[in-house]
């Protein structure tokens, strides 16, 4: 069996910015597919703690306002992908754009709450 037969998760982010330092995540999408299991989708969207840019609600179309009236809170939503993303067999494309967010201070001060 090769790996195009396994469990495979597909990941994608829209952030803050582009600036990988300093990104909050706002949306993130999990799909699980493969191994002869169903299709499993997890959809977040993430009250990020701070404004989000015009340019990147331009983007994405999310808005602060949205963010924080529909959005799950940073810590809460963040945990979950975490432990969702520590299972084998990730595919992602333009990898280092969507997990850039996950490697900044950003990310870990979201997890801790702060």
């Amino acid at each position: 069996m090769g790996w195009s037969d396994e469990r495979l998760c597909g990941f994608d982010v829209e952030t803050t910015g582009e600036e990988p330092d300093r990104a909050r995540i706002v949306t993130a999408t999990l799909v699980l597919v493969g191994g002869n299991v169903p299709r499993r989708d997890f959809r977040f969207l993430i009250d990020p703690g701070v404004e989000i840019p015009e340019e990147s609600t331009a983007f994405h179309g999310i808005s602060t306002e949205q963010a924080r009236a529909e959005g799950r809170a940073s810590a809460d939503a963040l945990g979950e992908l975490a432990r969702l993303c520590t299972r084998p067999g990730n595919v992602a494309y333009r990898l280092w754009r969507s997990t850039a967010p996950t490697t900044s201070p950003c990310w870990t001060e979201s997890l801790a709450g702060t």
